[in-house]
């Protein structure tokens, strides 16, 4: 689903703004030449060149605080923060702030998820100018990704009576209200905003996220995407949905802009290593770089590619990957050189460092003709359905001491069955929360008898697991001398010993997958990666995977709970009577 759209930016798009800060008309010669040309780009939407030609105006006159201000615009828009934000700093070296200032600075702590400080820079913008509906909407914005929703809702029920036409106030209206009471809640505030501009990409990005079917989604999404192609949460929102019908080829073409520098921090990738991009042409005798995926869960699911490189006669395929795969991976794949990465986030950018490749690439050691980010190989091999591996045998292994470690373990372990569980992620924000659930919603599956319990959650374990054992009498397994989330390699091992996996859709149910091990995956919803499928089966994982989902409207997880503890106790019956 699409990503929400909240913030409205500060705009200087007409040439009536534009010439606010720029008075052309009062300058000469080659500055007037600069600035001119740089309207022309900065009004097409052209930001390569708008900030050549503000470069060599500001040259000019490098005191100018307007033509500065404008650098800065033209810099966040071509997604270039820290140079704006060096800009800026600049500026008010000599300059009070004032209302434009504050309202990029605003607009520059929006984009780089600080909305803490958005929240204080609007409010002192407001001070300037309490007229603009933009503010407002920014400010609301910061209040939401706050969780601060009463509040945000109280400011827009003030000042829309003000601005009744101001399709932006209706739409962070609408978000959120999503946030806090849900989508059908929200759906009024998003339609009265496409009834006033039915061509506010926001609006369309956003009536698509809380459509009632993936085919209204879709025609939200392709209404916005006509408006401007170049939205990328809204291609994020339609290629999520694409796959989840089956339509992994267009799907997995717009999923490609999932690394754009425009997204907001830690939702955008910058590759550090410069080679030409794989778009699936013949590389026979060429080494390979496979790039990973932002999320150790999406590194394992898009690794079932992998194997299908080695049919494509290279001289070398590079892997990349979280240092916590490192081992699994060159266990794994033997014949693949494997390296590690390493992410760090600066000025809203999430940056991918590779250095002991990079060293090697430096030292000539190792050379790459082509590269290509994980999930790209689906974009790449994936035509249709029919494409997608199905994975009959596991595709991680540990070490074989670890094997036995665990095996050995968890064999120890009472009961006829050994179930691992987890129900929340180690990542839950306001617009995933929905997808979790608690301890106390197992409580049918973990009463069941004859079965140990082992916990596979990585974050706040120890509260449910005391609840469960404190409510529910019953004991979920853990080890003291196993860090469940920097362990990967054990995770692997454990799984493989595991007689079922169950848990919402988080990375231990992939993990369980890449473990060989039977998964079981509550769900508000089928996946995008379920490609298709309703029927509860996952493509690929088809004889050993299985998603149970909550009906839409449903109050609470009883239902599939219900449905997964019956499963167990088939397995159980089964086991007695093969016994």
């Amino acid at each position: 689903m699409a990503k929400t759209i909240a913030a409205t930016q500060l705009d200087f798009k007409d040439d009536e703004s534009f010439g606010r800060l720029a008075n052309i008309k009062n300058v000469k010669g080659k500055l007037k030449k600069s600035l001119l040309k740089a309207r022309t780009a900065h009004l097409k939407a052209e930001w390569v060149a708008a900030v050549q030609h503000y470069n060599d105006a500001w040259k000019l006159a490098p005191d100018d605080p307007e033509i500065l201000t404008l650098l800065a615009y033209a810099l966040v828009q071509l997604g270039v923060r820290d140079k704006a934000i060096a800009v800026l700093e600049h500026v008010l070296t000599f300059r009070q702030p004032d209302e434009t200032i504050c309202g990029i600075m605003g607009m520059l702590a929006s984009s780089m998820s600080m909305p803490d400080i958005a929240e204080k820079v609007w409010k002192i913008t407001l001070r300037f100018n309490d007229q603009e509906p933009a503010y407002y909407v920014n400010l609301a914005s910061a209040l939401e990704a706050q969780e601060k929703y009463d509040e945000a809702i109280d400011l827009l029920q003030l000042v829309l009576p003000q601005f009744p036409n101001a399709v932006e106030l209706w739409n962070v209206l609408g978000v959120v209200v999503m946030r806090r009471d849900g989508n059908a809640a929200a759906r009024v505030f998003f339609d009265e905003g496409y009834k006033l501009d039915p061509k506010n990409t926001h609006i369309l990005g956003n009536r698509a996220t809380v459509s009632e079917t993936i085919e209204e989604l879709i025609q939200y999404s392709r209404e916005g995407l006509a408006v401007n192609p170049q939205e990328t949460e809204i291609k994020m929102g339609l290629a999520y949905a694409l796959m989840s019908i089956g339509e992994v080829k267009e799907g997995f073409e717009h999923f490609e802009v999932r690394h754009n520098a425009k997204r907001k921090a830690r939702q955008n990738t910058l590759f550090t290593i410069d080679r030409p991009r794989w778009s699936g042409e013949d590389i026979t005798g060429k080494t390979l770089l496979v790039m990973c995926e932002q999320g150790i869960g999406d590194e394992i699911l898009y690794s079932i590619n992998l194997n299908r490189l080695r049919s494509l006669g290279l001289k070398k395929i590079v892997l990349t990957c979280d240092p916590r795969l490192e081992a699994l991976y060159k266990n794994s794949y033997p014949d693949f050189d494997i390296y590690t990465c390493h992410d760090q986030t600066q000025h809203g950018y999430m940056y991918r460092f590779f250095p002991k490749l990079q060293q090697d690439l430096a030292d000539g050691k190792i050379d790459i003709d082509y590269a290509v980010p994980l999930a790209s190989l689906c974009h790449i091999f994936w035509e249709s359905v029919a494409d997608i591996p199905n994975i009959t045998t596991p595709i991680l292994q540990a070490r074989g001491e670890l094997q036995t470690l665990w095996k050995n373990r968890v064999k120890a372990l009472p009961g006829q069955l050994k179930i691992g569980v987890s129900w929340s992620s180690g990542l839950v924000t306001s617009d995933r929360s929905s997808q979790y659930f608690s301890v106390e919603d197992l409580k049918s599956l973990l009463e069941i008898k004859d079965v140990s319990f082992v916990s596979l959650q990585y974050a706040a374990a120890a509260e449910g697991i005391a609840y469960a054992k404190e409510r529910l009498g019953v004991e979920i397994h853990e080890w003291d001398d196993f860090k469940i989330k920097k362990d990967i390699e054990s995770n692997i091992a454990i799984m493989s010993q595991l007689d079922l996996v169950v848990g919402p859709l988080s990375s231990p149910q992939l993990f369980g997958m890449a473990a060989g091990a039977d998964v079981c995956w509550i769900a508000t919803g089928f996946p995008a990666w379920s490609y298709g499928r309703k029927d509860g089966s996952v493509s690929f994982y088809s004889e050993k995977g299985r998603i149970v989902r909550k009906e839409k409207g449903a109050a609470d997880w009883a239902a599939p709970v219900k449905t997964v503890a019956d499963m167990v106790r088939d397995m159980l019956a089964t086991k007695a009577s093969n016994a």
